[in-house]
């Protein structure tokens, strides 16, 4: 349902999904964070620090930075007059968010806002424990090999509330373009070809040839025997949809959101948010400026 509505605007539909594979979820050094750790914020950066190797949770940027928030019951989504809501001022995610701000500052050095690149790049040299990222399971596996863990995202703890966080989650869609020189025999071909490439069977071959590519499909999905033992980073990402631990990129962001989002990250980087009224304030001036009418901007 999720990847359907994706493609809704108002009251139409503009495509038929055939991916879901545009996400993040948590990679992990195994012999430095173990499978029991891995399960939590807190697990993972006291591993680390035992360690002296970086938790890297790039929550600065804005792909990333609203996670805590969903994850508290902050929502933003598209209504079905197409306008945007940021639903995040409220008193229990300003809570949350001063216990996610003290768990940064606890942390110390051992939180990084950088995420991992294999190609050598200053940031990346201190290596890692565990890192929150996009799909980059393949590189990832180069150094690590059968040590790399990957699993949903962790949960953290605020006055004994557990919040498990959340990711981002994009489809790709396929369309069939308005144009004049589509005639009838040409459009029946393209919507028979077009149901063709999002059936259940190309979605089964999609997992089995594309080692970095999801399904939307249901019964695919749960159909254990059509998953490739490569797929780790999509059948992570598909757990997390599943328990409802996402929020669909195309509903649940637009223009005005990303800006608003990386200012409540870099005030949560530079450590301000440490008391409920100061949290709730700049949860709500991040919602105001997130529901800019579409014709302001």
């Amino acid at each position: 349902e999720k990847a359907i509505l994706s493609s809704r605007y108002k009251d139409s539909y503009y495509g038929v999904p055939y991916r879901n594979d545009n996400g993040y979820v948590l990679y992990y050094d195994k012999t430095i964070v173990s499978d029991e750790a891995a399960k939590t914020i807190e697990g993972i950066i006291s591993a680390c620090k035992k360690a002296d190797v970086p938790f890297r949770f790039n929550i600065i940027n804005s792909w990333y930075t609203f996670s805590p928030i969903w994850a508290a019951g902050g929502r933003t989504y598209t209504d079905d007059e197409g306008v945007f809501h940021s639903e995040i001022a409220t008193a229990e995610v300003a809570e949350a968010l001063v216990g996610f701000q003290q768990i940064i500052l606890d942390a110390g050095d051992t939180w990084s806002y950088n995420e991992w690149y294999e190609d050598g790049r200053e940031e990346s040299k201190a290596g890692f424990g565990a890192t929150i990222q996009w799909n980059y399971e393949e590189n990832i596996k180069k150094p690590l090999g059968e040590n790399l863990g990957v699993a949903p995202l962790p949960s953290y703890s605020v006055n004994g509330k557990t919040y498990d966080l959340m990711s981002f989650q994009g489809f790709k869609h396929l369309c069939i373009r308005k144009a004049e020189s589509l005639t009838p025999e040409k459009l029946a071909f393209a919507q028979a070809f077009r149901t063709f490439l999002t059936s259940d069977e190309s979605a089964k071959d999609r997992l089995e040839y594309f080692s970095d590519q999801g399904v939307p499909n249901r019964s695919v999905i749960e159909d254990k025997s059509a998953w490739s033992t490569n797929l780790h980073f999509s059948r992570a990402l598909t757990e997390m949809e599943i328990a409802g631990h996402t929020v669909s990129q195309a509903n649940g962001a637009y223009d005005p959101f990303w800006n608003p989002a990386e200012r409540l990250g870099m005030r949560l980087k530079a450590g301000e948010l440490t008391d409920v009224n100061t949290a709730l304030e700049a949860l709500r001036e991040c919602a105001e400026a997130q529901m800019i009418p579409t014709t302001d901007y």
